[in-house]
């Protein structure tokens, strides 16, 4: 699995559009994780900026892709 920081992005919104089902959308916002969870998305939040976020999302994770500022 692809973990995509900066889903919400130009890049990485695309990254998610291309790869599907092999990818997990990293969102800051808790509730943008809720929408694509309900829609059928794997998703986490995870916000750089808050410690507490990180240690739960990489969890079968293989590879990541960071376009966040």
């Amino acid at each position: 699995m692809i973990l995509v920081i900066g889903a919400s992005g130009n890049v990485g919104s695309a990254l998610i559009t291309l790869l599907g089902a092999d990818a997990v959308a990293a969102y800051r916002d808790p509730a943008r994780t809720t929408r694509a969870l309900e829609s059928g998305q794997p998703a986490v939040t995870l916000d750089l900026a808050r410690p507490e976020t990180l240690p739960p999302a990489p969890a079968g994770i293989d590879t990541v892709s960071c376009s966040a500022r």
